[in-house]
């Protein structure tokens, strides 16, 4: 598969104008070829066309022929014959002359030289594992350097032309005047935070905000809730929080409109709730597109998790409970943080997916006379700050509320603080949610909606 993908990206080379252009953007290296005579016949390539000069066969065989003689590798074998000429008209006569799919060719071709690097890096790691003495952890250390290394070639090589990009948002542009639909993302259902953010877009890290017991899991669960079972838009839940179990339970409430009490104990007012309607909805939701694991903790694990479920599942929104018990290597927990919240953007952006983690608030918060959430209030705010398109802050005044006082029981208050799509809250604005947090229910508008 390697040789003909070199020959195809040789032989367009030498006879479409402009294809050596193309292939040069991508392939930076020589060396990507297999074949010894195919990197010279790359190499002449490459530095006629710098020098402006069209790499026909003619050119290409007059530079190998003054910088390497007259025969090629191939002669070493026996075949005196063999000559620069005869591999170039043998490139040329090649039958797969199809220009449209030269860069995923390229691509393809970076794909294979990495994986035989691959290999050679585990024989290598083999092979001092079976030496007297051997330590596995310096071995796994050397790979896992070795394999980032190529991970990050990878997902640079794998990046797109912005005429794509250009293309790809026009056509959404249409589609979305065509609909009279300003909402271009993935709804998460609660419409004035539609409204705001435009759905949910790919390639984006949202940060849902707040203190402890604010109502976030329970935020988490309605737009998951109104993604994976309204829509039927597969969706993953990863909390490092809550067990399943307590999740199930959360979801269950949501669906019977049972309290998360009730559904614990299994009585409503000391009578056995209506297992008809508990099974009812447990069938439902089981048979959604929803796909949620407790048991994962670390970044890497976690990455190759979520990346798991979207090759497997087609999964198109992660939600993550929560973004500060995320696990990684570094020295302090700034940098832990800091690390984390870098690595779930770069994976929104080679998943093409949104991301949503919740975080907790500092405690500072709780200290000021006027409660509502700013972005300093974020643990280790300045990578949070920088990593994340949109930060959205949870506030209730009935949190705060002192006994007696007078307070919306069901308030509760999203404040967009940061919106890469559009406009964010101004000192004192926020969008107002009902929250029924016994049933962990939410929506726009007051509670007979429930």
């Amino acid at each position: 598969m390697s040789l003909l993908l070199e020959k195809t990206i040789l032989n367009q080379c030498l006879t479409v104008i402009g294809a050596n252009e193309e292939v040069m953007a991508i392939l930076k290296k020589p060396e990507i070829f297999s074949v010894p005579d195919y990197q010279r016949v790359y190499e002449a390539v490459c530095t006629l066309s710098r020098a402006g000069t069209e790499p026909d066969v003619i050119a290409v065989n007059n530079y190998l022929l003054q910088k390497y003689g007259n025969h090629s590798d191939m002669s070493k074998t026996g075949d005196l014959q063999r000559n620069w000429l005869d591999i170039l008209l043998e490139l040329t006569d090649f039958s797969d002359r199809v220009t449209g799919a030269l860069s995923h060719h390229c691509f393809l071709l970076i794909e294979q030289a990495m994986c035989a690097s691959m290999q050679r890096v585990f024989v290598s790691a083999l092979t001092q594992l079976q030496l007297p003495g051997a330590d596995p952890l310096k071995v796994m250390d050397q790979v896992g350097t070795q394999l980032e290394t190529y991970q990050g070639r990878l997902l640079e090589l794998k990046g797109e032309p912005f005429s794509k990009a250009l293309e790809r948002v026009s056509k959404e542009v249409e589609e979305a005047g065509i609909r009279g639909d300003a909402i271009t993302g993935i709804r998460t259902g609660l419409h004035q935070l539609d409204a705001y953010l435009k759905g949910l877009h790919p390639a984006t890290l949202t940060i849902l905000a707040g203190r402890p017991a604010m109502g976030k899991t329970a935020q988490l669960c309605q737009m998951a809730y109104n993604i994976a079972y309204v829509q039927q838009i597969p969706t993953a839940i990863f909390s490092l929080e809550m067990s399943n179990d307590q999740l199930a339970r959360r979801f269950l409430a949501m669906g019977t409109h049972y309290k998360n009490a009730e559904i614990l104990s299994g009585l409503s007012a000391d009578r056995p709730l209506d297992l008809q309607r508990v099974f009812a909805v447990a069938d439902q939701i089981g048979q959604s597109p929803l796909y949620v694991r407790d048991d994962v903790y670390d970044l890497d694990s976690l990455k190759t998790e979520i990346k798991r479920h979207v090759r497997k599942h087609g999964v198109r929104v992660v939600f993550i409970d929560y973004l500060q018990l995320i696990e990684a290597k570094a020295p302090n927990r700034r940098e832990m943080t800091g690390k984390v919240s870098r690595g779930l953007k770069l994976l929104s952006k080679d998943l093409k997916i949104p991301i949503v983690a919740l975080a907790q608030l500092s405690r500072d918060v709780d200290k000021r006379e006027d409660k509502r959430p700013v972005k300093s209030d974020l643990k280790e705010s300045g990578d949070l700050e920088q990593d994340a398109d949109n930060i959205i802050f949870q506030y209730r005044d009935s949190y705060y509320a002192e006994a007696g006082s007078f307070s919306r029981e069901n308030e509760l208050e999203n404040i967009v603080a940061k919106n890469r799509n559009g406009s964010t809250h101004k000192q004192g604005e926020s969008i107002l949610f009902w929250l029924d947090l016994p049933t962990n229910r939410m929506a726009d508008r007051e509670p007979s909606a429930f």
